[in-house]
């Protein structure tokens, strides 16, 4: 076999590969949208978006709140350990006596 005979069988083993792949990527797109409008009830990849913008708004949201109650929860957990602190050091020299 030539040369120019390879290139054109190599070529076509390209295409054919190429070809496939594309068929799998287009049959997982189609996996994917039937997914988004069966699990986020959207007709179109744009909804989808759309709403996947607003949850993350509200994701975001509730992030915060939550990391403002845990700031709030930790603070007052530092805030009864000293008083604790404090509290025991009362308890010891009302104990000895000074």
């Amino acid at each position: 076999m030539n040369k120019q005979a390879k290139k054109l069988l190599d070529l076509k083993d390209t295409i054919e590969s190429n070809k496939e792949k594309k068929n799998r990527i287009e049959g997982r797109r189609e996996e994917l949208v039937k997914s988004i409008k069966k699990d986020f009830n959207c007709k179109t990849v744009g909804e989808a978006r759309k709403l996947l913008k607003e949850l993350e708004k509200e994701l975001e949201k509730e992030s915060s709140l939550l990391n403002k109650q845990i700031n709030n929860l930790e603070n007052s957990i530092k805030e009864g350990e000293k008083r604790s602190k404090e509290n025991h050091k009362i308890f010891q020299s009302m104990l000895t006596g000074n």
